[in-house]
């Protein structure tokens, strides 16, 4: 079939809507509208000027070949008949049975970001994040179009709409099934995603190790190997990408006991906070007891001693003699007959920073005196721990009359008054009496 005259063919309008799709891919590349619409304009002058080359190539052969009409024809290569081929070639993947199991996939950022060497979290290859990004896939586009301004006017620009989901939990606060369901999840896509064989290896021995490791029987071993995985895997993506990578295989056993002390002592704090909040709820309770009572047995005594200047004794020759008859009398004379005869029962504890008794609040006392008028040796922090002079944390309920039965060695048992470790503020010599 004889090519067609390419001279007749006329340029398209490259602005329209008919070439908007390769308009908009050469815009996801980095380049303007202005450059892609010339892009797309080349491209089809180049191939218009090859289609005039050939039908001038063709011309010259037809002009040739009416010349040679009277010469005797060549004798035409005839080629070889070979027989057809009873079989055809049938591609490699026809012999190839269906998968038994299809595994889930992250999402189509995260496997990008992994396909840049980057470092992304492993929430996003357990099944809780590979389902959120199937969701995610559902309600959002792949991609959308974007208009920017810029120097020369507004830019229409590509560009993905699908983001990286907000519910992602870091590596640190990963529970152990779902660290373990996201490095093996991890292994297998990077796997031809911008990955070598021997980093995999490398990661895959890290994670073994890991798994295996004996800090994961210590106290809080578990938390200590998490933080410790998350912070040397995020910077060996790091160091990798600049160049000064290292064998991450090989576990570092100084480092990792570090962060074990790390995770220790940030437990420790928690739960000394914890404790410090329901002691103060606890003496807050107390002062409220205390003060009470106190406005109760005031009025009584005052009622109880205007009875007996009101009323005149009755005698009876076989019964004891008795103020007041009434039930009411009768129970208040019972119940100062069972209370207590020492006047320290209704005697408040003392404040273990200023050792005064009198009513406030000693959970947020924030006294630089005592009751006495000398200088506190101990003052209140803002998270409301007992402080001495040296920045030592003193046990709270040493500080109160029944003290703590706690000796372990970071229980600082310690006197605020004097600092004595023989007893607290509360039997302390400087103590309001």
């Amino acid at each position: 079939m004889p090519p067609r005259d390419p001279a007749l063919d006329i340029q398209p309008n490259f602005e329209s809507e008919e070439w908007s799709i390769p308009r908009v891919a050469l815009i996801a590349q980095g380049n303007s509208e202005e450059q892609a619409i010339a892009a797309l304009r080349k491209s089809w002058e180049d191939f218009h000027q090859r289609n005039l080359e050939a039908w001038d190539e063709y011309l010259q052969q037809q002009q040739g070949n009416q010349d040679n009409e009277g010469e005797d024809p060549p004798n035409p290569i005839i080629p070889p008949v070979t027989a057809p081929s009873t079989m055809e070639e049938r591609p490699s993947w026809a012999d190839r049975p269906t998968p038994s199991f299809l595994d889930i996939q992250p999402a189509h950022q995260v496997m990008k970001r992994l396909e840049k060497r980057e470092y992304v979290e492993l929430w996003h290859f357990t099944a809780q994040g590979c389902r959120d990004a199937a969701q995610r896939d559902l309600e959002e586009p792949d991609q959308s179009i974007r208009v920017i301004p810029s120097n020369k006017g507004m830019i229409v620009k590509a560009g993905s709409t699908g983001s990286i989901s907000s519910k992602a939990i870091r590596d640190e606060d990963l529970t152990y099934d779902q660290w373990s369901e996201g490095k093996t999840r991890l292994l297998k896509c990077m796997e031809g995603n911008g990955w070598t064989a021997e980093e995999t290896r490398e990661l895959a021995k890290f994670f073994l190790n890991l798994d295996f490791d004996p800090m994961r029987s210590e106290i809080n071993g578990l938390q200590a190997v998490m933080r410790y995985q998350e912070k040397v895997r995020r910077d060996w993506v790091k160091s990798l990408k600049n160049g000064t990578g290292y064998a991450i295989g090989t576990i570092n056993r100084n480092l990792l006991n570090d962060y074990h002390r790390q995770v220790q002592s940030e437990i420790q704090a928690r739960n000394n906070a914890r404790q410090d909040e329901i002691l103060s709820r606890q003496e807050e309770m107390l002062d409220r007891m205390h003060s009470r009572p106190t406005t109760r047995t005031r009025e009584s005594r005052l009622r109880r001693y205007r009875s007996s200047r009101s009323r005149s004794p009755v005698r009876h020759p076989n019964r004891q003699h008795h103020r007041s008859r009434s039930p009411e009398v009768a129970r208040r004379q019972n119940f100062r007959t069972s209370a207590p005869a020492t006047p320290r029962s209704n005697r408040l504890p003392a404040c273990p920073i200023c050792l005064g008794r009198h009513k406030h609040h000693p959970a947020s006392c924030q006294a630089t005196k005592m009751w006495n008028g000398s200088n506190a040796r101990c003052s209140r922090a803002a998270n409301g721990r007992i402080l001495n002079n040296q920045g030592g944390v003193l046990c709270t309920d040493w500080q109160r009359p029944n003290r703590c039965t706690n000796f372990v060695a970071k229980h600082l048992h310690e006197c605020s008054g004097c600092g004595s470790s023989e007893h607290g503020a509360d039997s302390c010599h400087n103590a309001q009496p």
